[in-house]
């Protein structure tokens, strides 16, 4: 055998080799990943079982006592041990139809309100023997089927919201809430439907509603989850309204949100009723939105808005476009779990399409709100979005980020190493807009940077997370606030 045969005939064995062992890595990373992620999954659900007396402290710091909700959770599971005209009274009380399905997705009885209006409207055709989902669209019917699995499998209560059309015209925003019950020792499926807190779904809140499932959600006459707004503003009151989606929105009670406890920071510093603070943040907004309630904002008369959100608008952006941005080579990488999951910044796009990304979907709907609070003379502040800080977490805590960013309804998009770096460009972006625009940029991000015992997800917070928010916004107003109020 000449020379240079041996040479190929080593170089093809070395591959081989090479092949086989990245295919036996590959093969034992995914095996791992699934252990990984339970194992992280329970320890921070150990963690976070130790932390609830500090979660207790703080609310009752803010709110006189822990957060008692589900009071509408336990009135539909004593549903069935009423009798017939007890569970008559239940539908008329609430303002609820309520509907026992069997296996087969049945309607076995159904009870509807006497009272006239939307839920009564949508619930009239359905009667028994018919099937609930018949009366939704095409688009909702296969959710319905969906949730009403999800509870036969035993995955536990569903909340769903619909638009659906009624029988006598128009459309309503509902609220289908599956339980798990039993009649007669017979498991039953019960869809309790009543206004939803919806009033156009993604967008508005319905004014003056308050439901009470897994926390506490109560709107004001303008359809903000705070307390009543007083206008005209009081004469010497300064204003602050908040804007955002859910990170500004959330939280157990209206008492226990970031904005409200704000409000409480700044009376201690400025004295009572001197500084209001309005939490306008409403679920699932993106920028685009935001910028259609700019009236909206305005109306409530503010002196200074904050605008707090990125999240929202990163579900447009991805997955598509990251698909599009990737090289041909960082698109078969992402096949691999091993790349995916240990050196996923090197699966994203280059900054610089990224950053056009941002620009091009984000930025043209905050130049509308720059421009319509200069012209109205509001002061308009962005705030930095916080994230998790990923890179200084423990490896049971990074794998429990991963496991939550990856079975996020984008799926496995990027991993939370990724998604940091990109809240950062925005981060960075914001801070250079805010610098062009002569407008107030508030640095809260490094204030709120940590792990499981401030996150709930990639972007939401517990209430240590949604103190420490608060008080970073706090600090940084100071300079805003001495400026205002002192003569």
């Amino acid at each position: 055998m000449s020379r240079a045969i041996r040479w190929i005939f080593v170089a093809v064995s070395l591959l081989l080799w090479v092949a086989v062992g990245l295919a036996a890595f590959e093969f034992y990373e995914r095996w791992q990943e699934g252990f990984r992620a339970q194992a992280a999954v329970a320890a921070v659900q150990q963690a976070r079982i130790a932390q609830q007396p500090e979660l207790d402290a703080i609310a009752t710091e803010f709110a006189g006592a822990p957060p008692e909700t589900g009071a509408d959770f336990q009135a539909r599971e004593g549903f069935v041990a009423r009798d017939e005209p007890a569970r008559e009274d239940y539908a008329d009380t609430r303002g609820e139809a309520v509907f026992l399905l069997d296996s087969n997705a049945t309607v076995i009885r159904a009870y509807v309100p006497s009272e006239p209006g939307s839920v009564a409207a949508f619930a009239a055709p359905i009667g028994t023997g018919t099937q609930v989902d018949a009366q939704l669209d095409a688009e909702t019917a296969p959710d319905f089927r969906s949730a009403v699995q999800l509870v036969r499998d035993g995955v536990g209560t569903q909340l769903r919201d619909y638009p659906v059309q009624l029988p006598g015209g128009g459309e309503e925003v509902l609220q289908f809430a599956f339980e798990p019950l039993e009649q007669e020792g017979t498991p039953v499926i019960g869809v309790f439907v009543r206004l939803s807190t919806w009033q156009k779904l993604w967008v508005d809140f319905r004014p003056n509603v308050h439901q009470d499932d897994a926390y506490d959600f109560q709107t004001n006459a303008q359809g903000w989850r705070d307390d009543p707004v007083v206008l005209p503003k009081p004469e010497g009151l300064y204003r602050i309204v908040c804007i955002g989606g859910s990170t500004t929105a959330e939280g157990p009670t209206n008492a226990l949100t970031y904005p409200n406890m704000l409000e409480n920071l700044l009376a201690e510093r400025w004295g009572e009723g001197r500084v209001e603070v309005i939490n306008a943040g409403v679920y699932a907004s993106n920028a685009g939105v935001e910028a259609g309630r700019l009236q909206q904002y305005l109306a409530l008369e503010p002196d200074l808005v904050i605008h707090y959100n990125i999240v929202n608008d990163l579900t447009l952006i991805l997955p598509d476009g990251l698909e599009q941005g990737r090289a041909g080579w960082q698109r078969g990488l992402a096949a691999s779990h091993t790349v995916y999951n240990h050196w996923n910044t090197l699966l994203l796009p280059s900054d610089a399409y990224l950053e056009q990304g941002l620009r091009d979907t984000v930025f043209p709907s905050f130049d509308v709100l720059t421009q319509g609070f200069r012209d109205a003379g509001v002061q308009f502040a962005f705030a930095s979005f916080g994230a998790p800080g990923y890179s200084e977490l423990d490896a049971t805590q990074q794998a429990y980020f991963d496991h939550v960013i990856n079975t996020m309804q984008w799926g496995r998009v990027m991993n939370m190493a990724s998604y940091v770096h990109v809240v950062g460009i925005y981060n960075g972006m914001l801070e250079q807009y805010c610098r062009e625009q002569n407008l107030l940029f508030l640095p809260v991000a490094g204030e709120i940077a940590g792990g499981a015992e401030l996150y709930t997800d990639i972007c939401h917070m517990n209430l240590f997370g949604m103190k420490r928010k608060a008080e970073a916004f706090r600090d940084a107003l100071e300079p805003v606030l001495q400026e205002a109020l002192q003569p």
